[in-house]
């Protein structure tokens, strides 16, 4: 990198890090594309936006599958390593899966991005771009022989992790000014991995107006379902909630004391009624087969 790019590299870096959006500058700077090559979709994915940009220590995402929660993450997760030089280690269930990802996320995301990748020493366990790392490790047997120290634990999957050995990772923390823990999954049991930071959270429900009444409501499945005519209505007043209402919702907490104490944990629940690109009749159809809604 000549002087002058180089000198422009670096503005840009300090910008992106005093700003509160500084990870979303730093993606649509970069033109960030996904790892199918596509671009950012910023306005279907606007309930991400937050979550991207969100530097709290504590975080629990409680999502379902398929909406681009991972793709975010792991773009979370470049920018602190790259731009905030941050310490990071990233756990999954077992080794298989982070080969999984990598071959599936991580190198079609970078392969269409080199940008992220400039500078980086790269292999499938770890992302190094000098002081910043990423290392990536699978909670059943590899996870237990971390070593090194950490700013930033992200256990990803944690339900169908060894959950002992994620809070052992927490070890790694005790030299870091941040120690910050995000975990995000699936829930599977009550009270356990996710679900038990959940609780401890400010439980974030993504909120959506209704443009007939006026009222401001997180989608419930039992409430916000119409199943006769496959839609979205509102709770109060039954009128259709559209795509664009989903679109343009916001977040908002729901649980404001804890034990008589502000809320440790920021927490976010992600589920496909909040996705605009899904609609009502697939929810419905989810529903016959799973919980995950």
């Amino acid at each position: 990198m000549d002087p002058e790019a180089e000198a422009q590299w670096l503005l840009q870096q300090r910008s992106w890090v005093e700003n509160a959006d500084g990870p979303l500058r730093w993606a649509m700077t970069l033109d960030i594309k996904t790892e199918t090559g596509d671009p950012m979709e910023w306005d279907d994915h606007g309930f991400m936006i937050d979550i991207l940009c969100d530097m709290h220590p504590l975080q629990v995402l409680m999502k379902c599958s398929q909406v681009g929660a991972t793709t975010f993450e792991i773009l979370k997760a470049y920018f602190l390593a790259q731009v905030m030089n941050r310490r990071i280690i990233y756990s999954l269930p077992t080794a298989t899966l982070v080969e999984d990802l990598n071959t599936t996320k991580l190198e079609p995301i970078e392969t269409f991005n080199p940008k992220i990748t400039a500078g980086v020493t790269n292999n499938k366990k770890s992302k190094s771009w000098g002081k910043g790392f990423i290392l990536f490790r699978g909670t059943r047997g590899e996870a237990q022989d971390v070593m090194v120290s950490a700013d930033y634990i992200i256990a990803d999957e944690v339900n169908h992790s060894e959950i002992n050995v994620v809070e052992g990772l927490e070890s790694r923390l005790s030299a870091s000014k941040i120690q910050a823990q995000w975990w995000f999954g699936h829930p599977t049991h009550p009270g356990i991995g996710v679900d038990n930071k959940w609780q401890e959270s400010d439980q974030r429900e993504w909120h959506v107006k209704c443009r007939s009444c006026g009222d401001e409501q997180h989608l419930d499945f039992w409430q916000n379902v119409d199943s006769e005519r496959e839609i979205y209505v509102c709770r109060i007043c039954n009128a259709h909630l559209t795509d664009d209402d989903r679109r343009n919702g916001r977040w908002l907490a729901t649980v404001h004391e804890v034990d008589g104490k502000p809320p440790k944990w920021h927490g976010y629940h992600i589920s496909h009624m909040v996705a605009p690109w899904i609609p009502c009749w697939k929810v419905l159809e989810a529903e016959k087969k799973s919980k995950e809604y």
